[in-house]
Formats: C-alpha cells, structure tokens, sequence
C-alpha cells in the first residue's frame, strides 16, 4: 500500500491544478496508478468541478475520485485565499468505495461543510 499527497496553488481556478497536486502525490507514493484519489478543492472550483475531477482522474488513471471544496490542507502546506487543489492518492488494496451494506463495526469517512444561510 502505498499513500501519499500533493499541493498545487495557481493564481486561477485551473484543472491543471488537480492533474498536478495527483501527479506529485503520485510521484511521492511512487506509484504510476492510483486506486482512488481522495480530491481537495478550493471555492474557486466550486462553481464548475467537473475538469478539474476530469483532470484528477486523467493524472491518476483512475476514476475513483472523491472530494469536496471547502480550504485545503496536507501535511505540507494549507491554502484558503487563492485557487488550489490538494489529492491524497492511494493504491494497491486501499481504495475509497461505496459501501453497499451498513456495517456499525466498519469506520466511515464523512466530508461535512457548514450550510451558507
């Protein structure tokens, strides 16, 4: 198993960002396919994800791509005030998957954003 990250930061929202933030996670992890990407990006991307979701899973060869766009933060940096994007790239036999059945022993991970009024 191998897990890693990557940041990327551009001065406008870019799917480039994306497709850069998964290839250093990709390179970090040494791996030339990810099993899943877990994707971050800033609001900047909110308004139009899909190329950059497109970019991800192009850079990742790979369509399991899963995120969210609040701010951004791996264990390099953090971004809140400019176009980002962040991606933790796993492979081998970790990968993010839907669960079809609940299991009350088996951990969730949950993304949550606070509800803008």
């Amino acid at each position: 198993m191998n897990v890693a990250t990557g940041l990327a930061i551009g001065r406008e929202a870019n799917p480039n960002l994306a497709a850069q933030a998964v290839k250093q996670a990709m390179h970090a992890a040494d791996i030339s396919i990810a099993s899943s990407v877990l994707l971050f990006l800033t609001s900047e991307f909110a308004r139009d994800p899909v190329p950059a979701l497109r970019a991800a899973a192009k850079a990742a060869s790979c369509t399991q791509i899963m995120g969210c766009c609040p701010g951004i933060f791996t264990e390099q940096d953090w971004m809140l005030d400019a176009p980002a994007a962040a991606a933790l790239v796993l492979s081998g036999e970790v990968a993010l998957t839907h669960l079809s059945t609940k299991d009350a022993s088996q951990l969730l991970l949950t993304l949550a954003a606070p509800k803008r009024h």
